[in-house]
């Protein structure tokens, strides 16, 4: 297959939002609004900067103090929104993966905010592919916090001790190279150096890294509206990681 799989990053984009609850943004005697915020922002570090950031708002915006609070990793965050929800103690802004949309409308956890960003300047500041992870039925339910991509890191000084000059450019190429990778450099007979790894666990984040090869195999997760993994792109997707771990040149990442 000669795949270009370079051709396709897959970009996730974490969104925020505002809930919708009977908790209001609470306004003080002295008319300072105060707003609660939940993220799942990750690792510490960038969490440090975010916190910095928040702290800058409010020292530059006195009327209008945000309250960030971390809830979590994105993914484990449903439970929690849900409880929220139901309580009626959801917070005024959320951060959320943009994938979490549909339920986060199901629940009518969130409100639609086209009437507000079609007003705003902020509309022209935001990248139009974006649009895409924003919009559901015919509304726009959130704005860009952030996106991610994805994408095959190597480290050339092992392609020049293997003999490769350049990266692959298919995924035959990407096969054979991951094949001249794999070493058993102490001839005990065991492999111990792999031509590539590939994660294995129960989170978002194995799914994530496989989207680019089922999009550049030009699979779909859904047709008709519904989900489908059952498409030529899906299962060459899927047998080309196999294929990889069969030829021995790939190992699996520890378990999430």
């Amino acid at each position: 297959m000669q795949t270009q799989w370079w051709r396709w990053i897959w970009v996730s984009v974490v969104a925020i939002t505002l809930m919708l609850s009977g908790c209001q943004p609470q306004v003080a005697k002295d008319g300072v609004t105060q707003l609660t915020m939940w993220h799942a922002i990750n690792p510490p570090p960038n969490r440090d900067v975010f916190e910095k950031l928040v702290e800058k708002f409010n020292q530059t915006h006195p009327e209008i103090q945000v309250k960030s609070l971390y809830v979590g990793q994105a993914d484990q965050m449903m439970p929690k929104i849900l409880t929220a929800a139901i309580g009626n103690a959801s917070p005024d802004i959320l951060w959320f993966d943009s994938l979490l949309t549909g339920r986060l409308v199901d629940l009518q956890a969130i409100q639609p905010l086209e009437n507000w960003l079609d007003n705003s300047p902020l509309k022209s500041e935001i990248d139009p592919a974006l649009f895409a992870g924003m919009d559901l039925n015919g509304h726009t339910w959130s704005i860009p916090f952030s996106t991610s991509n994805a994408g095959i890191f190597y480290r050339p000084s092992l392609f020049k001790a293997a003999g490769i000059n350049e990266p692959p450019q298919t995924w035959e190429e990407l096969r054979t190279v991951a094949a001249k990778l794999t070493l058993d450099k102490n001839g005990d007979g065991r492999k111990d150096q792999h031509g590539i790894v590939l994660p294995l666990g129960k989170g978002e984040w194995t799914v994530y890294t496989w989207l680019p090869f089922l999009f550049s195999a030009g699979g779909e997760l859904l047709q008709g509206n519904k989900p489908n993994l059952v498409n030529d792109g899906a299962i060459a997707a899927l047998q080309f990681w196999s294929n990889l771990l069969k030829d021995g040149s790939a190992i699996n990442s520890l378990p999430e």
